[in-house]
């Protein structure tokens, strides 16, 4: 690892396990004030959205602006949201609509951030380096969100909610810090000028997509597998997890961030295995691992249809999360690293934020479907075989694109 790299992942390293404890505190936070999966559905869903509107202007951030300065911008303006809503939850100033703002706002800054550091990895490293630098970011991605809720679960109950916020913060700003030190030619940076236009970023990004379809039909399938994947999978990681370990099982919150942390482990495992031996995950063989998805969930509906055990039920999902994350992990950095190696580095930042836009556009349609399921108490099992029989379909359909590439 070179310098600049090194650098980059310090910072990722610092502000990852911060943002990790914030968005699981913030979980917690937000089911322990509400009681209520559906309204925990539905601001999740909610934070999802400057994903998808802020994408194209993203892009164009990536594309344009010193890559170095924008990732300081954003950990600086992260860190003032953060301080500014510790001080909103400190006087109780409606602690639901704070937390629905704050979410969206922190949402909006890693919307912009994201493509940045897709960005910036090809630009610092050898293209035969990409897949297990891409991979170390993964196992940054991984150990922080299996640290995190194990940490954040032990603090909750500890410090509270802003002893929390007030770590979150300074994670920020030493990311900042780091960022401050990175030095090296940005190959896609142009200088503007004038300000990036709203509209003409739109049309930019309608003129990319035209692009990704007549030149990139690969790459196109990867985003469309993106987006349908988190259709059925994210609300089995996001809502149904959380909501019947703590809710449903009634589970403290430290077992809770144990939980969570072996689930996130899978992601770990996945990374590493790409780390170690990057020549075992060609393209157009990966479609293989997606297949652990269905057969996952399909096991952990046995686990609702079978038993009313409650520490069967958790083994169950801990386990069926787990092998999902880990199959994604390995999904997300092969595909991370076929997009950047066939996009031009002048429309990466453009690709990654429509990448980022359309899937998280599909998230909110899983999330607030299954939080509305939930609230009429729809059988977990019947849901779960539905999603596992959509997610094979979309297993097939990765399979045909990337084999013939």
């Amino acid at each position: 690892m070179n310098k600049n790299f090194r650098l980059v992942l310090y910072g990722q390293i610092i502000s990852m396990f911060g943002s990790a404890i914030q968005r699981f505190s913030l979980s917690l936070y937000i089911l322990e004030i509400t009681g209520n999966s559906s309204i925990y559905a539905n601001i999740l869903a909610l934070s999802v959205l400057p994903y998808i509107f802020v994408a194209p202007i993203a892009g164009n951030i990536a594309d344009r602006f010193n890559h170095r300065k924008t990732m300081i911008v954003l950990d600086i303006l992260s860190a003032a949201s953060i301080l500014i809503y510790g001080i909103g939850i400190y006087i109780n100033f409606y602690p639901i609509i704070t937390t629905s703002i704050t979410m969206i706002l922190l949402s909006l800054f890693s919307a912009c951030y994201n493509p940045v550091v897709t960005s910036c990895i090809p630009n610092i490293v050898e293209e035969e380096s990409l897949s297990r630098s891409n991979s170390f970011i993964a196992m940054v991605s991984s150990i922080s969100n299996i640290a995190g809720p194990a940490v954040s679960g032990i603090m909750f109950s500890l410090i509270g909610i802003n002893g929390i916020i007030i770590i979150n913060f300074i994670s920020f700003i030493f990311s900042a810090f780091m960022e401050y030190f990175i030095t090296y030619n940005f190959k896609s940076y142009e200088k503007l000028s004038s300000n990036i236009n709203i509209i003409d970023s739109f049309k930019e990004s309608l003129d990319t997509i035209k692009n990704i379809k007549k030149h990139h039909s690969v790459v196109m399938g990867i985003i469309i597998s993106y987006g349908l994947f988190n259709i059925c999978i994210v609300p089995i990681i996001t809502i149904i997890l959380p909501s019947e370990i703590k809710l449903a099982l009634r589970l403290s919150s430290s077992s809770f961030g144990i939980i969570e942390g072996i689930v996130a482990s899978g992601m770990l495992l996945g990374s590493i295995f790409i780390a170690l031996c990057p020549y075992l995950f060609r393209f157009d063989k990966y479609y293989r691992w997606n297949y652990i998805i269905p057969v996952s969930i399909v096991g952990m509906s046995s686990a609702y249809i079978f038993s009313d055990n409650k520490f069967l039920l958790a083994a169950a999902i801990t386990v069926a999360c787990f092998f999902i994350m880990f199959s994604l992990s390995i999904g997300n950095t092969v595909t991370l690293t076929q997009i950047q190696k066939s996009v031009p580095s002048n429309i990466l930042g453009k690709v990654s934020s429509i990448s980022t836009a359309f899937a998280s556009s599909t998230v909110p349609i899983g999330q607030i479907l299954t939080g509305f399921i939930l609230q009429y108490n729809i059988h977990r099992g019947i849901l779960l075989i539905i999603y596992a029989f959509i997610s094979l379909i979309i297993c097939i359909y990765i399979k045909r694109f990337s084999t013939n590439k």
